[in-house]
């Protein structure tokens, strides 16, 4: 690994990521995030896809607006045997969002009928909003020899950690200051200020676990960012085609 392009953020840069922007204490966790104990079924699919599945599993998380929906974009076309997983959301659909594309949107009350049922591999509550994993999602794509990019908030990436500790490999975003991520929610327009504020709370937590990941890419420019995580996720062809050159 070329640790001047993936490498683990030091930490004067941590330090770093907090020292543009006020949080009002008050609002801030000082607990760690903690891996949601309800995930009690399903759990077939640790012992199921381990021998078999071909493939590997990407996290992708980081802070609300630190730019991974952007980085997915970009780099799926560059990966050919790379998926990207749709996750369940209660959450309300967004402009422009298209349902099955963007997110399995549901409301909540089936949410938690998915959960009590086992059907996720990870899930989290986050804003007031419910996310999770299918488990059908990751054991199909690895089951037929796909990598699998999942773009999931900080605390459903420690419950893969802890579920898939030697299929996955986790890798955070960060900002390079955190007036940068004030700025680009407040840029996005599609939220209250008192969202933003609590998105803001949230994410001076989750930019305290980025020992739980196996590298942290500070998006800066996103052209850096993105070759970033071409070092980390190699490129290989996908399943049941020829292998050829990397064109990259």
């Amino acid at each position: 690994m070329n640790s001047a392009l993936a490498q683990r953020l030091p930490p004067t840069s941590r330090n770093k990521v907090f020292s543009s922007i006020t949080i009002p204490q008050h609002t801030v966790s000082t607990a760690p995030l903690s891996v949601n104990s309800r995930l009690t079924k399903g759990t077939h699919l640790v012992t199921t896809l381990t021998p078999d599945a071909a493939g590997r599993l990407y996290v992708l998380s980081g802070p609300s607006g630190v730019g991974k929906g952007t980085l997915c974009q970009l780099l799926l076309p560059q990966r050919p045997a790379l998926k990207l997983s749709i996750s369940t959301t209660s959450r309300t659909m967004r402009p422009g969002e298209v349902d099955g594309t963007h997110y399995d949107f549901v409301d909540r009350p089936t949410f938690m009928q998915q959960v009590a049922q086992g059907a996720f591999i990870e899930w989290a509550e986050y804003n007031g909003n419910c996310y999770g994993t299918p488990f059908h999602t990751v054991e199909q794509a690895l089951s037929q020899g796909f990598d699998l990019l999942l773009e999931i908030e900080v605390q459903g990436a420690l419950q893969v950690r802890e579920r898939l500790a030697d299929r996955c490999c986790l890798i955070m975003v960060v900002p390079p200051t955190f007036e940068t991520l004030a700025q680009r929610l407040r840029t996005r327009a599609t939220e209250t200020d008192e969202v933003i504020q609590r998105r803001l709370s949230i994410s001076q937590h989750e930019l305290t676990q980025t020992d739980a990941f196996d590298h942290v890419v500070v998006n800066d420019r996103l052209e850096d960012a993105l070759n970033q995580l071409l070092v980390i996720i190699p490129w290989r062809p996908a399943p049941d085609t020829p292998a050829t050159d990397n064109p990259s």
